[in-house]
């Protein structure tokens, strides 16, 4: 895996090491998370929600905001993309929330989604518990506006040299 240069001013990273981490670690609340192999990168965040006790989430049209610590657990009135995000500016606790794929979120011009996330964006949020927004797709488009407060990964899957490590092989 190696790192892509982008135009922005944020650096764009490669998915090296724990992946939770570099979103957390990201200065910013909106990462967008590019990969050929999302089903993967979901499992890895489901495995690290466990592992570690994360309180990472995914959202399911129709369905909310779900755990990915405890399957089958979804929050109330998290089934539109609107309420979604209105929960997750409203909630006073740490949490990485990943949207795949992107289109669930219905970011167009003039969507209320969209004014919401602008709205989140906007607003400091230094005295809250630290939030990460994760979309997640194959390429991840951002209107022109957003662009400044993304922090971009990218997964180049065949990129990667694996080790050994406690007679495990990992990448």
């Amino acid at each position: 895996m190696s790192d892509r240069e982008t135009s922005g001013p944020l650096v764009a990273r490669s998915i090296a090491g724990s992946l939770p981490e570099r979103i957390i670690d990201s200065p910013s609340m909106l990462v967008a998370l590019e990969t050929p192999r999302p089903e993967a990168l979901l499992d890895q965040f489901r495995r690290a929600a466990v592992r570690d006790g994360r309180a990472i989430y995914h959202y399911v049209p129709g369905v909310g905001i779900g755990s990915l610590r405890e399957p089958g657990v979804h929050v109330p009135s998290t089934r539109s993309p609107f309420d979604a995000l209105r929960h997750i500016e409203a909630s006073g606790h740490f949490g990485i929330y990943v949207f795949h794929p992107v289109s669930t979120l219905g970011l167009v011009a003039g969507s209320a989604a969209l004014d919401r996330l602008r709205q989140m964006l906007s607003v400091s949020h230094a005295d809250a518990a630290p939030k990460r927004i994760v979309l997640m797709d194959r390429y991840v488009g951002i209107q022109a506006a957003l662009e400044p407060q993304v922090t971009r990964i990218f997964d180049q899957q065949g990129r990667t040299t694996l080790r050994l490590r406690n007679g495990r092989w990992v990448e």
